[in-house]
C-alpha cells in the first residue's frame, strides 16, 4: 500500500556507503528453465494439438495396398489469468530519513532519478519472481492464504486433480532413513516410479531444497563420497542420482516454507516430488518477456511515484499419466 517507515530511524550522514540498502536475498523462477514456455496466451482457452498414429505392420510380399494405419488427433488446454500488481508512494515520505543521501534534492522526484528507486524496482521484480516460482508450482485458486497462490491452479493441483499419475509409494514422512528408498523406487521401480515409457526422454526429479538436502545428506553419510556425479551442480541444487542418468533438482517452488499471508501453507503442496520430461510441463504466458511490462511513472496530479505490472500466466502438465508423484501420508 505505501511505505512502511516504522523500523528505521531519521536520516544521520554517518559517512558509510550510501548506496548500501539492506535487502532479503533475491531470487528468480529455477523452475522456469525446466519448462516448456508458450507465449502468447492471453487469457483465452488455447487448444495445444496432440497427435497419436499407429503403425500397423502388413506382409510385403504383394503389389497391393490395404490402409489400416490410424491417425488420432486430440487436444490439451491450457488456460492463463490475469495478474496485477500495483504501489503507489510518496517519495516526501523518505525526505527526512537515511534515504536522503540517494534521493534527489527537493520535495518531488521522478522514476528516471535516485537510486531508492532504481532499488524499488529491482526489489520488485525480485520478488515477484520469488513468488511465480511458488506459484507455478503451490497454486490453487481456492486458497486464501496468500494473493499469490489464488489466481490459478499449478502443477501440484493440476497432477493431483487428473488422478492418473503414477503414485510412489507414501511415508509418513521425509527422512534420512527413508528418502534413499523414496528416490530408489523413482529411480528403479518401473510400476510405482518413473514409467518405462518416458524412460528415454531424459527424466528428471523435482523436490523442495528441504528434501534435496536431506537427500544430499544421506548420500554423503552413506559413504557415497563421489556422489558429484558428471551432470551434478550441487551449488545449484542439482545432483545425478547414483547409479542412474537421472538428474535430481531442488526447486524453491517444491520447499515446505513459501510463506503465506495468513494461516499455514496447505499440507497437499508440503514434502512433494515429481518426475517427468521437460517438455511434459508447460507455463503460457501472454508474452515471455512479460516483466518488461512493469511500468513505473512519477504522477503530478497527486504527487506520488506509481507502478503498475500486468501478465498473463497458467500452466498445464501435458500427460499426467506420464508424471511420477509423491506425498507424504
Amino acid at each position: 500500500m505505501a511505505f512502511d517507515v516504522s523500523g528505521i530511524s531519521t536520516w544521520n550522514d554517518e559517512r558509510s556507503d550510501k548506496n548500501l540498502l539492506l535487502q532479503t536475498a533475491l531470487l528468480t523462477p529455477k523452475s522456469m528453465k525446466y519448462f516448456r514456455k508458450i507465449g502468447g496466451i492471453s487469457g483465452e482457452n488455447v487448444k495445444l494439438p496432440v497427435f497419436e498414429t499407429t503403425t500397423p505392420w502388413q506382409a510385403g510380399t504383394g503389389c497391393n495396398y490395404t490402409t489400416s494405419g490410424t491417425t488420432t488427433i486430440t487436444q490439451k488446454t491450457i488456460t492463463t489469468v490475469p495478474v496485477t500488481v500495483q504501489e503507489t508512494i510518496c517519495p516526501n515520505t523518505l525526505q527526512d530519513l537515511f534515504t536522503k543521501q540517494t534521493w534527489i534534492p527537493g520535495n518531488t522526484s521522478t522514476p528516471e532519478t535516485g537510486e531508492v528507486i532504481s532499488w524499488w524496482v529491482e526489489r520488485k521484480l525480485a520478488q515477484l519472481g520469488i513468488q511465480l516460482e511458488r506459484a507455478l508450482w503451490q497454486a490453487k485458486t481456492t486458497y486464501t492464504n496468500a494473493t499469490y497462490l489464488k489466481h490459478f491452479d499449478g502443477f501440484i493441483e493440476k497432477i493431483d486433480a487428473a488422478s492418473d499419475e503414477v503414485v510412489v509409494t507414501a511415508r509418513t514422512s521425509i527422512t534420512t532413513s527413508n528418502v534413499l528408498d523414496i528416490f530408489d523406487e523413482f529411480c528403479f521401480n518401473a510400476t510405482t516410479g518413473i514409467p518405462n515409457q518416458i524412460a528415454d526422454k531424459d527424466p528428471k526429479i523435482f523436490c523442495g531444497y528441504d528434501t534435496f538436502r536431506i537427500l544430499q545428506n544421506k548420500l554423503w553419510t552413506g559413504n557415497y563420497f563421489n556422489v558429484k556425479a558428471e551432470g551434478s551442480s550441487l551449488d545449484a541444487f542439482e545432483l545425478m542420482y547414483p547409479g542412474t542418468n537421472i538428474k535430481v533438482i531442488g526447486v524453491p517452488g517444491l520447499n515446505n516454507n513459501s510463506p503465506v499471508d495468513s494461516g499455514s501453507l496447505a499440507t497437499a503442496v508440503k514434502n512433494r516430488i515429481f518426475a517427468t520430461y521437460t517438455d511434459n510441463l508447460v507455463v503460457g504466458f501472454n508474452v515471455e518477456a512479460d516483466t518488461s511490462n512493469f511500468e513505473v511513472w512519477y504522477s503530478k496530479d497527486d504527487r506520488n511515484i506509481k507502478c503498475h505490472m500486468r501478465f498473463f500466466v497458467g500452466v498445464l502438465p501435458v500427460f499426467t499419466d506420464e508424471i511420477a508423484a509423491y506425498a507424504n501420508t
